[in-house]
């Protein structure tokens, strides 16, 4: 059992730097490079993500453009495991279409290919009454810090561009969020094979006997909103 307090992240993103200054470039160097075998920032991936921004300087405006050509040219659909994807960014920019994980590493990597400091972020999506498993990603907005981008989910139906483009540098307030990195190691280890090595929204579970798979084990979420108090 475990309780937590969300809220919607608004942030007004007029108030950014057009570029990163030098102390922000040096603490985020991590966040700028290439991360094998499936954040590779090959001629062809540094390529597409040039022609994206075009002549586009500013840091949040070029994350932008990069936010606005996945949700225009990749379509979503059920991905296989990631286990068996060699490189995962190029799959998704290969054949334009990929799920909410593969969709926001191919955002963190097309960003990190123009100078954009991008990161992974992941958990769960708790609406009153019904919840899933998903992905999305941040970026580094210059003078503001680290803000959401969806790139999946993307643009809704609004004449209003502040409702239309809501999810990108902002996020809604039913994001419980679970991880700020992708593939990393459990603490303490699991002892045998993960049953998912890039992405974990829901944990995992062993035994002495070996590693259960998602499908050896029955799980049961219950969502009790509890309202705020003045």
């Amino acid at each position: 059992n475990f309780e937590y307090t969300c809220s919607a992240l608004v942030p007004d993103l007029t108030r950014a730097k057009p570029e990163l200054s030098a102390a922000e470039r040096q603490a985020l160097a991590s966040d700028l490079q290439s991360r094998p075998p499936h954040l590779e920032l090959t001629d062809e991936i540094t390529s597409l993500a040039r022609s994206i921004v075009g002549s586009e300087t500013a840091v949040v405006e070029k994350a932008r453009l990069i936010w606005r050509h996945l949700d225009q040219q990749v379509k979503w659909c059920p991905e296989m495991e990631y286990a068996v994807i060699t490189n995962i960014v190029d799959k998704v920019l290969s054949e334009d279409r990929g799920d909410c994980g593969t969709q926001a590493l191919a955002f963190i990597a097309l960003c990190r290919a123009v100078d954009v400091p991008a990161r992974w972020q992941s958990g769960w999506v708790m609406r009153p009454g019904s919840w899933n498993l998903h992905d999305w990603a941040e970026f580094y907005a210059p003078g503001i810090g680290w803000v959401p981008a969806d790139p999946s989910v993307g643009s809704q139906e609004h004449a209003d561009p502040a409702v239309r483009e809501f999810l990108f540098g902002h996020v809604d307030a039913y994001r419980m969020i679970a991880n700020s990195d992708y593939a990393v190691d459990f603490n303490p280890p699991k002892t045998h094979h993960r049953s998912d090595p890039i992405d974990n929204q829901r944990g995992e579970v062993e035994w002495d006997g070996g590693n259960l798979y998602f499908d050896d084990w029955d799980y049961n979420v219950d969502v009790e909103v509890i309202p705020s108090t003045p």
